[in-house]
């Protein structure tokens, strides 16, 4: 099953859906295919591609759609990370925000420690957190711009 016919698949099973959890995860597929149908792929990736879409068994008739259609998603896109080094938009953004908070609490927990008082400490935790975010956000973020600029990206919401 290639590209286009996935696509027009699962936009038939967006019509024929009732669950709102079904339709979200349908349509996130969609979302998925489309962008990797925008991008600038040789032959021998669309066929590993379709290969792999059609090794996700997504025309199985299961009882819960949503869940299961999720899970395939969830495989498909970790694929798609280890063949092409290919991630969603925003993931690297996402990471070192969190690294950054991580890292800015044990700092803050650290520095406040240093000083008596309880407002010592919440005074540091609170500065220290915002600067790890930040410092994250930003790290995170350059490293998006490096895998858009080699078209690396892809959407997935």
């Amino acid at each position: 099953m290639g590209l286009d016919n996935t696509i027009v698949f699962f936009n038939e099973q967006l019509e024929e859906t009732k669950s709102e959890s079904e339709k979200k995860a349908l349509n996130r597929f969609v979302v998925v295919l489309k962008d990797l149908n925008k991008k600038d792929l040789s032959v021998d990736e669309i066929k590993s591609i379709e290969q792999q879409i059609a090794n996700l068994g997504i025309q199985a008739k299961v009882n819960n759609k949503g869940s299961y259609v999720n899970r395939r998603l969830a495989e498909f896109e970790r694929y798609l990370q280890q063949q092409f080094k290919f991630r969603p938009v925003n993931y690297h953004r996402s990471f070192g925000i969190i690294l950054g908070l991580s890292f800015g609490i044990a700092l803050g927990f650290s520095i406040g420690s240093l000083f008596e008082g309880l407002f010592a400490l919440i005074v540091s935790l609170i500065f220290t957190t915002i600067i790890g975010g930040s410092i994250g956000h930003l790290l995170g973020t350059k490293k998006d711009l490096a895998y858009a600029k080699d078209n690396r990206l892809y959407e997935n919401k």
